[in-house]
């Protein structure tokens, strides 16, 4: 193996996740990933049916999570993928998603899915938006998952991140969540 392979392989290089999960077999393990049907969350997705895993996509617009789905499934005949219908700017839906969650364990929670936004919006529950989405919202998934996620064995809660939680240097608590008035685009996703 090169070095180039090896860091690779350690996951500090480019690594793909199908590189990451060679060799893992994830039969019977139920793994939620939110946003599942776009970006980062749907090649977790993806190659985590691959490897066996019963996968749902967490998605705001059942259309789009059934299409992700289809792609998974023409890929990988054998995979098990589901769609759940799931806002992360409503707590209300959140709580259904969890009330109607049909799996009796939870493996994994990979929280994926989060927005910016060009303007200030916020949430149906009156949180700015970003915030809203990409933490509160994921919060109260995990709290309303956590009966599942402590019946299976080693369950695991995955938070990806970006490179933007760097900026800005320091959370201001004061201004969090973000109003109006001081909304910036980027600073309300770093901050989140």
């Amino acid at each position: 193996m090169t070095t180039q392979q090896s860091k690779q392989r350690s996951f500090g290089g480019n690594s793909t996740a199908d590189e990451v999960l060679a060799g893992v077999d994830l039969s019977g393990r139920v793994v939620v990933v939110t946003g599942g049907n776009t970006g980062i969350g749907f090649e977790a997705a993806r190659a985590l049916a691959a490897r066996g895993a019963t996968v749902e996509l967490a998605c705001r617009n059942a259309t789009r999570g059934r299409q992700a789905a289809d792609r998974i499934r023409s890929e990988h005949p054998d995979s098990v993928v589901r769609v759940g219908n799931l806002d992360l700017g409503s707590l209300a839906s959140v709580r259904r998603y969890c009330e109607s969650f049909a799996h009796a364990q939870c493996d994994v929670l990979l929280c994926n899915a989060g927005l910016v936004v060009n303007r200030y919006e916020s949430t149906e529950d009156g949180f700015e938006k970003t915030l809203g989405v990409s933490h509160l919202g994921h919060f109260e998934l995990f709290h309303g998952l956590l009966g599942h996620m402590l019946v299976a064995d080693r369950s695991r809660l995955v938070v990806v991140s970006s490179e933007s939680h760097r900026s800005p240097k320091k959370l201001d608590f004061e201004n969090l969540p973000l109003q109006a008035k001081s909304y910036g685009m980027l600073k309300a996703y770093g901050q989140a």
